[in-house]
């Protein structure tokens, strides 16, 4: 199982010549639909050696090896497993103010019927999010 690590205030870059996915979920009751980083992750063959999430009661789980019966227990399940396929090396929970551009990214993509994949674009209504 990877590490964890105690939860940062503020986001970070990740060390030089490794990856970090920051990840939220965001869901519209009835909608059926969810975004998957660590799915793309999984289907594009990256090696990511962090993971945050704002999401402290699935980095518990995750931690403990065990699900809290309900709908997170299956979210958790999934993580699980992906981070053993993505060959993940450590996860943490970091605030909600850390996490910003993913949870913004993750609302976003949820109020769309469309899927969506950004790679090297900055969306304006991202960038404010991302100067400080």
């Amino acid at each position: 199982m990877p590490a964890v690590v105690k939860a940062p205030i503020t986001w970070s870059p990740p060390q030089v010549g490794t990856l970090k996915l920051n990840s939220d979920a965001s869901v519209r009751h009835g909608s059926q639909r969810c975004g998957e980083g660590l799915l793309l992750a999984k289907e594009l063959k990256l090696k990511i050696s962090c993971v945050e999430l704002d999401a402290c009661n699935i980095v518990a789980m995750v931690s403990s090896g065990v699900a809290i019966p309900g709908a997170s227990e299956f979210v958790c399940a999934d993580v699980m497993v992906l981070f053993k396929v993505v060959e993940v090396l450590s996860y943490q929970s970091i605030s909600r103010t850390g996490n910003r551009v993913a949870h913004n990214l993750a609302t976003l993509a949820m109020s769309s019927m469309e899927d969506f994949l950004w790679q090297n674009v900055c969306l304006s209504s991202i960038f404010p999010c991302l100067v400080v």
